[in-house]
């Protein structure tokens, strides 16, 4: 998976007949039959670049983040919050009900709410037609939202555990698509009762999992590991270059649609995500919005002010009033006139 630096021209074809002109139906971006340019810059090769074209060797706090995999814990931002339906157990069955009546197919859980046990899981409608005094009978009572139950799976290495190495595997009754994950999320839905804030919370960036650290330490760390620590302060940047990451991904789970709209200037370059998005929909397998995707935080040239500052950028934040603007030195958030020194932007 190794690109190069390319001009891109466009032009857009007949789907059914690649020679021949597009139908109105067909077009997506341009309404002749002529090549267009398209795009100009290093089109991918972040996963074999050479360190140092990715990095500003001054700039301890650059790293490039790659999403290892499509189908893992966190690597399509998911929320852990879905709709479960929630069902009572019926205590006297009557025939003459029978029709409104599931039996469960695999119960993930209970939990007590409004002074009863109600389950959830996987339930389907009874096919008795009489009453069977072997069946347990539920009746539905209303689809609401839900965290996603886990357990933990003990990693394995050559057939032999790996210490103190866990994954959450969802234990929800039903198979939950990613589409069907609610946003944002709510009081007291983000903690370690959520299996995808367990999964980033204890995320080893390692490449097994979701995500993999490629390139940070002004160069020093190279595709997993420390080839230098010129600094001495290698393994302690990468704790804050974590911590910058489950703050994006904590934002964007946690945000409303205004919030959203509203802060996404503080926390990436707008432009490369909009492009990025456009042209993975049109132009690429869809598995590219996630699979190999490098996310790189790096210096913008720019400030911008900080509407809800977090603890996990105060190493990048600084004060002042966009003249003089010394680096933050708090150990706390506090509300302030913070700027924001770094971006992330997307390569593939």
């Amino acid at each position: 998976m190794e690109f190069v630096p390319a001009v891109i021209f466009v032009r857009e074809t007949g789907i059914m007949d690649p020679d021949g002109a597009a139908t109105a139906a067909e077009r997506k971006e341009f309404n002749d039959d002529q090549w267009h340019f398209y795009a100009l810059g290093n089109i991918g090769d972040s996963k074999k670049t050479d360190y140092t074209r990715a990095y500003d060797p001054q700039d301890m706090n650059e790293f490039t983040l790659e999403i290892s995999d499509n189908n893992t814990n966190n690597s399509q931002f998911q929320s852990g919050v879905y709709w479960a339906n929630y069902y009572r157990q019926v205590t006297n069955p009557i025939v003459d009900n029978i029709g409104d009546y599931y039996v469960a197919d695999g119960i993930t859980g209970t939990v007590e709410y409004n002074n009863e046990t109600q389950y959830y899981g996987n339930f389907i409608k009874t096919l008795d037609t009489e009453i069977d005094n072997e069946h347990t009978y539920y009746t539905f009572i209303e689809k609401r939202r839900a965290i996603e139950p886990y357990t933990l799976e003990q990693d394995m290495d050559d057939g032999k555990p790996v210490e103190g190495s866990f994954t959450a595997r969802s234990a929800a009754g039903q198979s939950i698509q990613t589409t069907e994950y609610l946003f944002p999320l709510q009081e007291g839905e983000w903690n370690s009762n959520n299996m995808r804030y367990w999964s980033l919370f204890n995320e080893g960036f390692d490449g097994d999992h979701s995500f993999e650290m490629r390139y940070a330490c002004k160069g020093d760390y190279r595709d997993g590991k420390i080839v230098n620590d010129t600094t001495g302060r290698a393994k302690a940047q990468l704790k804050l270059n974590e911590g910058v990451w489950r703050a994006f991904y904590t934002w964007l789970v946690t945000s409303d649609n205004s919030t959203f709209v509203n802060e996404l200037d503080q926390w990436v370059v707008r432009s490369s995500v909009e492009y990025y998005y456009a042209f993975t929909h049109y132009y690429t397998m869809m598995d590219n919005r996630a699979k190999n995707t490098f996310w790189h935080f790096a210096k913008t040239g720019k400030h911008r002010k900080v509407t809800h500052p977090v603890a996990a950028l105060l190493h990048i934040y600084e004060e002042g009033d966009g003249n003089e603007t010394p680096s933050v030195s708090d150990a706390k958030v506090y509300e302030g006139n913070f700027t924001l020194t770094h971006d992330t932007v997307i390569d593939d």
